[in-house]
Formats: C-alpha cells, structure tokens, sequence
C-alpha cells in the first residue's frame, strides 16, 4: 500500500470517528433538552393515585395507575435531570398508595418525583455541546488536509508529510 494509500485511510478512520463523536453530541445534549422539558412539564401534572407493585430498590420501582378508566404502570421514579439531586425518596412498600403525576397529553407517561435538575441539564448540553463541537472541528480539519493531500497530488504527486 503507497504512503498515499494509507494516509487517505487513516483520514477515513478518523473522520468516521469525528462522525461518530459529532452525532454523540447532538443526540446527548438532543436527550437533555427533552428530559428536562419533561421533568419541568411534570411539576404541573395532575396527579393520581398510584399502587406500587415493587418496592424501591437497586432495579428500581413499579407502580400501576389509572386514568380515564384506562390502566397504565411505569417504572420512572423521576426524570434524569432530577436523578442527581437530592430528593426525599420513595419510602414505600408493595401495595402502598402513593401520589403520580402524569402527562395529560399522554397518560402512560408518569413519575413518582416530579421536576428536574437546572444544573444537570446543563451539564448535559454542554457536554453534548463539547463533543458536537470536537467532532465537528475534527471533520473540518480531515477535509482541510484532504484537500492539501489532493492539491498536493494534482500538482506533481508530491510526497506526504506526516506532522
């Protein structure tokens, strides 16, 4: 394989790479601003009674409820920006009646902690922020070199340096 040959696929390597950290970011900091819209939205949900059919623990929790006459059960204590702050916890037991706040747009999603975390949602976007960026300057470097590499080999096939 010509030096040529192998420089272009280390370049193809690492714009995959960038690729794939530049979509990490969106889809992160795309995940933050939704939960964190939810967890917000959630502090002015109607609430419902809800059974809670395991008890809080490492595997989480379950807890069936209704409305409309229809049933629903979840497994979301809280929302992910609120998993980091301090919060009074579940202290329930199988068969414990306790209150659940639902989304009245779409009922089969509800939590047991309303609310999130400000300083978690942004910690969450700016990382996605961070990684989009890192990703993105990564592309726009590989292509500037590519386009040195194809200049370069336009104009006589001069030999690749490496830095």
């Amino acid at each position: 394989m010509s030096d040529d040959a192998k420089y272009r696929a280390e370049l193809l390597l690492a714009a995959g790479f960038f690729v794939i950290l530049a979509v990490s970011g969106v889809l992160l900091a795309g995940f933050g601003v939704r939960d964190f819209a939810f967890a917000r939205a959630s502090l002015s949900w109607p609430t419902v009674e809800a059974v809670m059919l395991s008890a809080p623990d490492g595997e989480g929790v379950r807890y069936a409820y209704s409305v409309a006459g229809r049933k629903y059960e979840s497994r979301r204590a809280r929302f992910f920006t609120a998993s980091f702050q301090r919060a009074a916890g579940i202290d329930a037991r199988p068969g414990d009646v306790v209150p659940a706040a639902y989304d009245p747009a779409r009922p089969s999603r509800s939590v047991l902690e309303p609310g999130g975390a400000g300083s978690v949602f942004f910690a969450t976007v700016a990382a996605g922020a961070l990684l989009t960026f890192l990703g993105l300057g990564g592309i726009v470097r590989l292509l500037s070199e590519a386009a040195v590499l194809d200049e370069q080999t336009a104009s006589g096939g001069a030999q690749v340096v490496y830095e």
